[in-house]
């Protein structure tokens, strides 16, 4: 019998509305999870009390019957966490009994800030543009197997001696960052069992309540962080996060085995955006790509930087949904594209005298590529919040089926706005 869950996974650089669209699928859930990266996410949901943007809390804990659980791949900044959940509190937000952190939720320190600052100042030429919340660093550390978890908050002996260790370990470090504090073990400790005895209660074990959940046919939505070019293995390296953000990160940062992701719709925005450096074929320069970035308020939710912006390369789409085996495509922000007579859409790109319909994310190929394009004809009416696929006008919704062609995947649905009732099944 075919799983009734939902995994929800970005096709492009992050940043294309999945705070939204897990939003909307919530309404019809029992559980959501986050199962990798960090608070260098930034989920939008905008409801009758305003914007809330989520950057580690499941976005389903903004449905009383929705139970939450943050997976061992994610790594958890436990301040942000706090302040988080203090801030979804004032807005009416019970989470009593509803949220769950794995034992082997790996924590991002004071340290990983300090540090990951200390490396984006280093050659500000060639930074990645990180969102210094210390994200790399927390996930270097876990690599290295010095990290401190969730599940060590609940042994004050164990805790103080995996502090000790991780202040040793990090001592050369920690001396280039300039910081005496952090080279105090006591300083670390006490920081950490702070959060100790408010923590207790939602530390516990993720898988198995997956499993349970599974057993008992439970509906289950996983929402994924960042987007498929910014895998750490598969994306736009080094220009990538620091984490798996594609269905492989799914399995193994909540130990569930395959065939436990249900649906996997690939959510991409109508056009592209990437924040920070990196290589980026389809970029606009111009008054144009400064319009869509008004339009589209392309603004990082975590950060506010600017967003760049420029045409949809679908070539590249094509590349992220065979990586995860998408079962479908959500198309958001078609809104922005209203009143332009033409659009490009990147089909392929060319190095060397080379078109290639499925292009290398790799960085020394992306830095050559040039964008093939084939133009469309736009539309003029105004599509922002609309919610019938026959009101849509015939070219926006031709738009959509040279996307599903040139993909090979179906789109099924489509965003028009920022509310999540902006959203269109198309049938």
């Amino acid at each position: 019998m075919k799983s009734e869950n939902i995994t929800i996974i970005g096709m492009q650089w992050g940043d294309e509305g999945k705070g939204k669209v897990v939003d909307y699928f919530c309404q019809n859930v029992d559980i959501a999870v986050r199962f990798g990266g960090g608070a260098n996410a930034g989920h939008t949901v905008v409801t009758e009390k305003g914007k809330i943007i989520l950057h580690l809390l499941p976005t389903g804990i903004l449905h009383p019957d929705v139970k939450c659980f943050i997976g061992g791949g994610v790594v958890c900044d436990p301040a942000g966490l706090t302040d988080e959940i203090g801030a979804v509190q004032k807005q009416g937000v019970d989470i009593t009994g509803r949220l769950m952190i794995d034992f082997s939720t790996h924590l991002v320190l004071p340290h990983h800030k300090a540090w990951d600052k200390y490396l984006e100042e280093l050659d500000s030429k060639k930074a990645i543009s990180t969102t210094l919340r210390g994200i790399g660093p927390a996930y270097a550390d876990k690599a290295d197997r010095i990290g401190i978890t969730a599940g060590d908050l609940l042994d004050s002996r164990r805790l103080r001696t995996r502090v000790e260790n991780y202040v040793n370990r990090k001592a050369a470090q920690l001396t280039a960052v300039g910081d005496r504090q952090l080279l105090c073990p006591d300083y670390l400790y006490d920081y950490l069992s702070s959060y100790a005895e408010s923590w207790a209660k939602m530390i516990g074990d993720v898988t198995s309540e997956l499993k349970t959940a599974m057993d008992s046919r439970k509906k289950i939505l996983f929402e994924g962080a960042q987007g498929a070019l910014l895998d750490i293995g598969l994306g736009t390296y080094p220009y990538v996060t620091s984490s798996s953000t594609n269905i492989g990160g799914l399995f193994s940062g909540l130990g569930i085995p395959p065939g436990s992701q249900g649906e996997v719709l690939g959510v991409m925005k109508a056009y592209t955006t990437r924040v920070g450096n990196g290589p980026f074929p389809s970029e606009l320069t111009d008054s144009l790509g400064d319009q869509i970035r008004q339009k589209g308020n392309e603004f990082g939710s975590t950060t506010g930087r600017p967003r760049r912006t420029g045409w949809l390369d679908l070539a590249i789409v094509k590349r992220a949904a065979y990586m995860s085996g998408v079962d479908g495509l959500i198309v958001t922000k078609l809104d922005v594209l209203d009143g332009l007579d033409l659009i490009n859409v990147c089909v392929a790109h060319q190095v060397n005298g080379n078109r290639y319909d499925f292009p290398p994310l790799h960085c020394g190929f992306m830095e050559k590529a040039v964008p093939i394009y084939e133009t469309i004809p736009g539309w003029k009416d105004n599509t922002s919040d609309c919610r019938n696929q026959n009101k849509l006008p015939p070219n926006a919704m031709n738009y959509i089926s040279f996307i599903e062609r040139i993909v090979g995947k179906p789109v099924k649905y489509i965003s028009t706005g920022s509310r999540t009732e902006s959203f269109i099944k198309i049938t």
